[in-house]
């Protein structure tokens, strides 16, 4: 998949995820998404995503800003940091996204996110 193709798809799930547009968000996925993150088990498809981050994801009003991506033949890394609340204090970290994709589907397949908050 061509590298602005796969930023696009990036972009449009960290815009949707601060936007609280899950169904935005799910746009970029294949239906069979695998998605990691930290402290929950891992989630499979459209359902369980939209579970977590409606229900589950402790960060809310978030803005994500990605100042780093390393492409391969396969996968993209995203660094970045993070502000937002979690809970009633406010927040400001930094995380790591790896994105797999479907060349197929031309969607993400996989996402993995690795936080400091």
């Amino acid at each position: 998949m061509e590298i602005a193709i796969r930023n696009e798809l990036i972009d449009t799930y960290y815009s949707a995820v601060d936007d609280a547009d899950f169904d935005r968000m799910l746009t970029a996925f294949t239906e069979d998404v695998e998605y990691l993150y930290p402290g929950e088990e891992p989630m499979h498809g459209h359902g369980a995503v939209r579970t977590f981050f409606e229900e589950r994801r402790k960060t809310k009003n978030t803005t994500h800003d990605v100042f780093r991506r390393v492409h391969d033949d396969t996968a993209t890394v995203c660094e970045g940091t993070i502000t937002g609340q979690m809970g009633e204090d406010s927040l400001d970290g930094a995380y790591v996204g790896v994105f797999e994709f479907d060349d197929d589907a031309g969607r993400i397949s996989y996402v993995g996110v690795y936080t400091r908050l």
